[in-house]
């Protein structure tokens, strides 16, 4: 099963928004880093959770998701398989933890040339983007359904049944 975009929208707008709010953040932690906000603000893993997740593996976001293993058994390969059920793929990873889409660089309201992976102002500009520029593709087509309440979304967890309530 497929999240629709509108729920991934909504998840990069949650992380860009508890980011805001002054969330921890550490680029080094992989459960407070780019990537590790986004699954937080995704699923109902902790920061804690992740991070124990992916040092069992061992390496970073781009290794760990190069890497991932449908059949593995690994919390942090059930935690990928999460994202791409939400649209994501191994490109969009790395992107995020390396802020380096170009298309989303070039929408941020600063210099992409002056944009470090590892600075919180810069993630909350990029997810803010990512989610303008995926909202705007969405728009008249047919997964663009409005959520009823928008300050909540139903986070799961990788042994959950992955459905949401509209």
């Amino acid at each position: 099963m497929k999240f629709n975009g509108s729920e991934l929208v909504f998840g990069i707008r949650s992380a860009a928004k508890r980011l805001r709010a002054n969330a921890a953040y550490s680029w080094g932690h992989p459960g407070s880093c780019n990537c590790g906000h986004l699954i937080q603000s995704l699923t109902k893993f902790t920061q804690r959770e992740i991070r124990k997740a992916a040092y069992l593996k061992g390496g970073d976001w781009k290794d760990l998701s190069h890497n991932y293993c449908e059949t593995s058994g690994l919390e942090v390969d059930k935690i990928i398989k999460i994202l791409f059920r939400f649209g994501l793929s191994v490109e969009d990873i790395i992107h995020l933890e390396n802020l380096s889409d170009p298309e989303i660089l070039k929408s941020m309201p600063i210099d992409s040339n002056t944009v470090r992976r590892n600075n919180r102002i810069h993630l909350i500009y990029y997810l803010e983007s990512w989610a303008n520029i995926l909202e705007s593709k969405l728009i008249g087509s047919r997964e663009s359904r409005p959520f009823k309440n928008k300050d909540y979304i139903t986070p799961v967890r990788s042994d959950q049944k992955l459905t949401f309530s509209k």
